[in-house]
């Protein structure tokens, strides 16, 4: 096998379509498949992502679709020239909705807090009152 020097290979002496190149991130930049691997390690869930590809089209012009899962369900689908586009695309959205979610457990968190602080303040006011023989304000 050898290159013809324009970035395509021969296979059997047959010039083949240019490689795809598209797929690869500059050393600062981490691909969107390797930042979901990271993600989910981080939230203890590596072994729950799971990816589900299939090529689609003519031999000469592929269309791949891949599906991300995690704990078995469908989180995201990409589509791409190949594999490694697909799952890219589908990592890339399913990073989105996840820091959704984190945003939305977050806010929900903080709200939660928020009144389990109002109840200790409440609590806190009642047992001053009760201390001084007073009764407790009413709001």
């Amino acid at each position: 096998m050898s290159g013809t020097g324009t970035g395509e290979c021969e296979v059997g002496g047959v010039p083949s379509a240019p490689a795809d190149t598209t797929h690869h991130h500059p050393p600062s930049q981490e691909s969107p498949i390797v930042a979901l691997n990271n993600y989910l390690q981080k939230k203890g869930k590596a072994a729950a992502l799971h990816w589900h590809s299939r090529r689609t089209g003519k031999h000469h012009a592929p269309a791949w679709t891949s599906q991300c899962k995690v704990d078995n369900v469908v989180l995201a689908s990409g589509t791409g020239a190949n594999k490694t586009l697909s799952k890219e695309a589908a990592a890339a959205k399913a990073l989105i909705i996840l820091d959704k979610r984190d945003k939305e457990e977050d806010e929900a968190a903080a709200k939660a807090l928020a009144i389990v602080d109002e109840r200790v303040e409440e609590a806190e006011g009642n047992t001053d009152a009760a201390a001084t023989g007073s009764e407790p304000a009413t709001v």
